[in-house]
């Protein structure tokens, strides 16, 4: 499905461009730099996350190379757009169109001053520079997947069969299911959902985790427990409960050079 999805995207990305090609207006600067200044309906028509970039180096050769690298990006998740590039050191007009652009500058083999580099900072401007193309590329590759949202990945660590419900009365009356660990452990400090047929009819957290009278926090394979929900759940004999946790993982752009 995620293989499909990028194809869509790359598809959708040859089209944008196509029509973007015609709404491209090309101004002639001093020392025959050309920028190119991209109308913003491109990227209100692109469902990408835009990465916009400027692009300087010390002599022209080193440009080439980093044009050359950046045209073997092919991945639909992020837009990336070259809108500037120069020769010699990062200079005020560099900032200023990186600035309009809400684009990052790039400088293989140059750098910038201290007044460039305030200038940029108050500005909001990021600049990275190197003398290593592929290192300089890393930083790209990084800073375009920031762009990205994370997915959430959740892992199970454990899994408990309710093998009989007890409902408590009086001053500490409750709902109790009554369990046996059949996978990894049961951890009162983790989230837990619980499943019937496969379908999760409550996610949250055990109030209380037991083993006979003695309050645990953990229970491990093979033994039995009760526990306790923080909300009432109309769980059943035959339900699971499962414990999990979650991170967030980040996506990858696509990007062989």
């Amino acid at each position: 499905m995620w293989a499909n999805t990028r194809s869509s995207l790359l598809e959708t990305d040859r089209q944008t461009d196509m029509q973007a090609d015609s709404q491209v207006d090309r101004q002639q600067l001093s020392g025959n730099i050309l920028t190119f200044f991209v109308h913003s309906f491109d990227f209100a028509l692109s469902i990408h996350y835009p990465c916009c970039l400027c692009v300087i180096g010390d002599v022209q050769g080193a440009i080439d190379a980093l044009r050359h690298c950046i045209a073997k990006y092919c991945d639909p998740l992020v837009k990336l757009k070259v809108v500037h590039q120069s020769i010699g050191l990062v200079n005020e007009s560099d900032i200023d169109i990186a600035r309009s652009f809400n684009a990052m500058i790039f400088g293989l083999n140059t750098h910038c001053n201290n007044r460039m580099g305030k200038l940029a900072k108050e500005h909001g401007v990021k600049i990275v520079s190197h003398r290593i193309i592929y290192k300089l590329l890393d930083f790209m590759k990084d800073e375009m997947e920031n762009l990205l949202p994370c997915t959430v990945q959740r892992t199970s660590t454990g899994r408990a069969e309710i093998k009989a419900v007890f409902n408590l009365t009086g001053r500490f009356a409750a709902k109790v299911a009554g369990c046996v660990v059949v996978n990894g452990l049961l951890n009162q400090a983790e989230r837990v959902c619980v499943k019937r047929k496969n379908t999760i009819i409550y996610e949250g957290k055990m109030s209380s985790l037991k083993q006979g009278k003695k309050s645990v926090h953990t229970v491990t394979k093979g033994a039995e427990c009760g526990l306790t929900f923080d909300e009432e759940v109309e769980f059943e004999v035959g339900d699971y409960i499962e414990c999990f946790t979650t991170k967030d993982v980040r996506e990858h752009v696509r990007w062989e050079v």
